[in-house]
């Protein structure tokens, strides 16, 4: 089980790899809370696979 579960967590790490770097990169963290909501919801929609286990099979 607990294998099971690193495999997954591994899964998610590499979805997330490329989406982490573009939102370091872009200082989201930087802008209003409105904006960078929007700006984050936009590269997640960009960048991160709505499902991340079924696109791997």
């Amino acid at each position: 089980m607990q294998q099971a579960d690193r495999r997954r967590l591994a899964v998610y790490h590499k979805a997330a790899e490329q989406y982490l770097i573009e939102f370091r990169r872009s200082l989201i963290d930087s802008l209003p809370l409105p904006d960078a909501h929007e700006a984050a919801c936009q590269l997640a929609a960009a960048l991160l696979p709505p499902q991340p286990l079924e696109e791997r099979e």
